[in-house]
């Protein structure tokens, strides 16, 4: 999963968080290896304080965990203070016992219940199912679950999941929980011992929810002006020349704004394209212009981040050789939003604008240049297309464009909608009307 490493934790795990844990290790664990499945989450409550491993340097993310040392989880996470009735809820978590204060606690709140009426089997080791069940009821999702549809567990061992449990799993392993996941053969061992990497995977993932992909994905519609198309939000409004070599695409409040153009320039009046875009962008109304490097998108393509006039944004440009005319022919996608709001939805203008398609444009076409037709809106030697999307993923700010394979539908995925451990593998999904996931493929697909 892609991390926002921004995000600071709120709650503070006491430093005894797994019983037999010592001292923390800041430099990691012998045990686990940067490869491990659990690495991030592991490492990020360690790195926080929140869990720590044993005196020699170990982890140890495969051993058990028993369920006192559970509810003493659940009650830290939980900030709850401890409850120590003079009677005993359970004949064998006694008030002499270490973990009585924290079960006591759990059962109050409501996060753990007996194995029977009168006792709770303090020293058994948690089950994967039951691990599911305590952390959905710790989130308060216990409605949402029961609400779920229970085939939605996609486990090839889901028959050996307990009825009681059914909807909990479905849920923990869901976009929106993603408390569990599978093994590579795709089994869920519900039955099998929760281990401590399921414990601080679900801990991790319980503190800090992941968003579902219908929460906060933006639609993308086909906007049209003139010969020129483009995906962008519904409320945004598309401007464009009668000569199709330019669009502006703005969005309803004027912060965020997508375009292109296409232009010949004179190699004596500009003799680089540097040149060029530092005279055009005063001329277009920015000033103290500041152009970053350069970046290669492939196809010809380059990508250049700019600041000027309380704006931020990125150009994506494509020059053409003319020598015949004396010159050259610069295709620009442009994108910019105020300097507030770049740092975290600046990907929403930029892929507007590597959208865009115009099907009459000036464009080299073999050895002449030609007015109408000089360009394929669907070939990536022409456009910034989907695989130049996938080239810019870790500069997108937060978002990946994607697309359904099925209606077409494109979206602006945000990044921590993706889920690690879908029913296809790793991406982004969307639930069906009944019931289930389609998986999304990423860029404009055959737009």
């Amino acid at each position: 999963m892609k991390r926002l490493c921004s995000l600071a934790l709120a709650i503070a795990l006491l430093a005894t968080m797994f019983a037999p844990f010592a001292a923390a290790r800041a430099a990691g664990f012998t045990d686990v290896t940067a490869t491990y499945w659990a690495h991030d989450d592991i490492m990020y409550l360690s790195q926080n304080g929140i869990a720590v491993g044993y005196t020699d340097g170990t982890f140890r993310p495969e051993g058990k965990v028993t369920r006192e040392e559970f509810a003493k989880m659940i009650v830290v996470a939980k900030k709850l203070a401890l409850v120590k009735p003079a009677r005993p809820t359970f004949t064998d978590v006694s008030s002499s016992r270490w973990s009585y204060g924290y079960v006591e606690a759990a059962v109050k709140a409501g996060y753990v219940k007996g194995v029977t009426s009168t006792t709770y089997a303090p020293a058994a080791p948690i089950k994967r199912q039951d691990l599911a069940v305590l952390l959905v009821r710790a989130a308060g999702k216990e409605q949402t679950a029961l609400s779920a549809p229970v085939n939605a567990i996609f486990a090839n061992d889901q028959a050996a999941v307990g009825a009681y449990a059914l909807p909990d799993l479905a849920y923990a392993v869901s976009p929106a929980a993603q408390f569990l996941v599978w093994d590579t053969k795709r089994n869920i061992n519900p039955v099998s011992p929760a281990t401590r990497a399921d414990c601080a995977h679900g801990i991790y993932m319980s503190l800090f929810p992941p968003k579902t992909f219908g929460d906060s994905a933006i639609e993308l519609v086909v906007k049209n002006y003139g010969h020129c198309r483009t995906l962008a939000p519904e409320t945004w409004v598309m401007t464009g020349n009668d000569l199709s070599t330019a669009c502006d695409i703005w969005s309803p409040d004027k912060e965020m704004h997508a375009g292109w153009w296409i232009a010949f320039v004179y190699s004596y009046m500009y003799p680089t394209i540097d040149d060029f875009i530092n005279a055009w962008m005063p001329m277009a109304g920015y000033k103290e212009v500041s152009l970053g490097s350069g970046t290669d998108l492939g196809y010809g393509f380059t990508q250049r981040t700019f600041e000027a006039s309380g704006t931020k944004g990125c150009l994506f440009y494509k020059t053409y050789d003319a020598p015949a005319l004396g010159g050259y022919i610069v295709s620009t996608y442009f994108a910019n939003t105020t300097s507030d709001i770049w740092d975290s939805q600046g990907a929403i203008p930029s892929f507007v604008a590597l959208s865009i398609r115009a099907v009459s444009q000036l464009r080299p076409d073999t050895s002449t240049v030609v007015s109408g037709g000089g360009g394929n809106p669907s070939s990536p030697d022409d456009n910034p297309e989907v695989d130049l999307s996938a080239k810019w993923q870790e500069a997108i700010m937060g978002f990946e464009n994607v697309y359904s394979p099925s209606t077409g539908e494109h979206y602006e995925a945000p990044l921590t909608s993706e889920w690690d451990t879908g029913p296809e593998g790793p991406g982004y999904y969307r639930d069906l009307p009944g019931g289930g996931y389609e998986k999304l493929e990423p860029g404009f697909g055959g737009y």
